[in-house]
């Protein structure tokens, strides 16, 4: 997207989602014999995953929402949150209504095995199914059969979280009242710039706010970045923040943007800094290594050029390097959906044509009704706005290789540029709400 103020706040701070009990039910469970697990007893035709929600009590109490395999008949749910409730999920999202909440009984000391051996999932993975932030310094568990899940997902070139992160971009915004303001929204991951992800740490931190992805470079040449200094950067501040200062990095914002960088073809320099970031990190402990991104739609909005800078990235051997790769897929100006779905085509393309998971780190539909389009985008009603982000964030969780997708932007500017599910006045718009429900679901 061009001439846009950068930076960019992830949505996915835990809410409290009470399940429907609007629509019918197609999918049965129970109760295990020994009340420890859930087992799945049937689930209609068309299932392609278990959206299971998980909380401490049956009020529905510290909610949390994690997907699993059709083919998972049993899960045990982790210490101190012994509710459960089931729903069926297919291509097109939910297929009927939650199961009922069941209540298991927690594990006394010295069971733990027992009831790993119930699980088609072991115990010791389920918080990182959950969607929970490793701390920097822990040294997590690794049972065999993750282990062996993480090599056949390595050897397929891909392997996306259970849970997709959501969120917004900032647009620059930053301070105490802004993460209070997304964190009681909702909003608890941001996407950052170097310049600023600093500041965030801390503040953000304070308020319940963490960093999801930070990029390193936004505008100028990519010939003229040595790469050991940018990789001595990048390697400088994970060392210092750890994955406080963001899950992810992004080798530059935009690398194939004209209106960003004076050498946007510059395909050879670009994969170079992304092997020297590659080699910088791999020197880190692994619980302060962030997941690298590789631009692979450069940053363009439509099929061709994205299809040209990625195919100029992966011939230059960048791809060997990446632990992802990020698209910018907005809906466009034309089109008979006018754009409303977004770019979903260029997401699946930079799948099939990367092999690698494919992180949405900008999407978005502006607000400035009556008034011209944007260069990427058509205007739309705030209600219109909402039922956008909710139907992209769905296709993308049904993907099943879209593991972040972060909505651009937080607040409006610009004449026409009203992407903000904040209005300049700094009202919510719908689109706060819809994006805060949707990094609460999925």
């Amino acid at each position: 997207m061009k001439s846009k103020r950068l930076l960019a706040l992830v949505a996915m701070f835990p809410l409290v989602y009470a399940p429907s009990a609007a629509a019918e039910s197609s999918i049965t469970d129970r109760l295990s014999a020994d009340r420890s697990a859930i087992e799945v007893t049937s689930e209609p035709a068309g299932t392609t995953a278990i959206h299971v929600a998980v909380m401490s009590d049956l009020a529905g109490d510290e909610i949390r929402y994690l997907n699993i395999a059709a083919s998972q008949a049993s899960y045990v749910p982790p210490p101190g949150s012994p509710v459960v409730d089931v729903q069926a999920f297919g291509s097109e999202g939910a297929i009927g209504g939650w199961a009922g909440r069941l209540q298991t009984v927690e594990a006394a000391a010295g069971e733990e095995q027992a009831q790993e051996e119930l699980s088609e999932e072991p115990q010791e993975e389920l918080g990182e199914e959950l969607g929970e932030v490793p701390i920097a310094g822990a040294a997590p568990k690794v049972s065999k059969k993750k282990k062996r899940r993480e090599e056949e997902e390595e050897e397929a070139g891909q392997g996306p979280p259970a849970r997709m992160v959501v969120g917004v971009d900032s647009g620059g915004w930053e301070g105490s009242a802004t993460f209070t303001d997304l964190a009681k929204g909702g909003i608890g991951y941001v996407r950052t710039t170097s310049t600023y992800a600093g500041r965030v740490e801390p503040e953000g931190l304070a308020a319940g706010v963490h960093i999801a992805t930070v990029i390193f470079g936004t505008s100028g040449s990519i010939a003229a970045i040595s790469p050991s200094g940018y990789a001595a950067e990048v390697k400088s501040y994970f060392a210092k923040y750890g994955l406080n200062g963001g899950l992810a990095i992004e080798v530059l914002n935009e690398p194939g943007n004209s209106g960003f960088w004076s050498d946007p073809t510059d395909y050879a320099g670009y994969s170079k800094l992304v092997k020297a970031v590659h080699e910088a990190l791999a020197t880190l402990p692994a619980a302060s290594r962030p997941t690298e991104l590789c631009s692979w739609d450069g940053g363009e909005a439509s099929p061709s050029p994205g299809k040209a800078w990625g195919e100029g990235i992966k011939a230059a051997g960048a791809l060997a390097y990446c632990d992802g790769v990020t698209a910018h897929p907005y809906g466009g100006k034309n089109g008979g959906d006018g754009g409303a779905l977004g770019g979903r085509k260029d997401v699946e393309l930079a799948h099939s044509e990367s092999g690698k998971p494919v992180y949405v780190t900008e999407v978005g539909w502006p607000t400035a009704v009556g008034q011209p389009p944007t260069g990427d985008s058509q205007q739309w009603t705030e209600a219109q706005q909402a039922s956008n982000i909710t139907g992209f964030v769905q296709w993308a969780s049904a993907t099943g290789y879209v593991p972040m997708v972060i909505y651009f932007n937080y607040v409006d500017y610009g004449s026409n540029n009203f992407y903000g599910i904040e209005t300049a006045a700094r009202k919510h718009k719908l689109g706060f709400a819809a994006l805060a429900e949707a990094s609460a679901r999925w």
